[in-house]
């Protein structure tokens, strides 16, 4: 079975990568559905958890991940350091440092065609899509916000 089929019975390969090291700490995203020179579309997936929890490891679920994939998606599921250890403008540039990095590497790494690069995510996540569509250069194609708020300081 290669990395882009899947079953209900089984998960989908996930490789993971370091996009980023801060004060000697790792951080890293999966990549799903990867297959170079093809000229993918990709989906950056943020998880939720409030700031101050989760992980790329859970998210995005099973049925929307099945679902990119049929349609030859690459998903780029990322973790981003938490709160309260790291304030919303680190959390921001884990961000922002995850979206140049696929920009940079992943047409060559992994097929994605960086024209079609789209930013979505649960809770949290979604919210931080969200600054992603007005703060990132070049902009996403499109976002995608599940479950978000529009602001976290009111």
């Amino acid at each position: 079975m290669s990395q882009t089929q899947t079953t209900s019975q089984t998960s989908p390969a996930r490789d993971t990568y370091v996009y980023k090291v801060v004060d000697g700490r790792e951080v890293e995203a999966d990549v799903i559905g990867a297959r170079l020179g093809a000229g993918k579309p990709c989906i950056v997936w943020i998880h939720g958890g409030g700031l101050i929890f989760g992980s790329r490891k859970t998210s995005p679920r099973g049925p929307f991940l099945r679902a990119l994939l049929e349609r030859d998606f690459v998903i780029v599921s990322i973790d981003h350091r938490l709160a309260p250890e790291t304030k919303l403008p680190g959390i921001v540039e884990d961000v922002h440092d995850a979206w140049r990095w696929i920009h940079d590497v992943g047409p060559g790494r992994f097929g994605i065609d960086p024209a079609r690069v789209a930013m979505a995510g649960g809770s949290a996540g979604a919210y931080l899509s969200m600054l992603a569509g007005y703060l990132f250069e070049p902009r996403p194609r499109a976002l995608a916000s599940f479950w978000g708020y529009g602001d976290i300081t009111a």
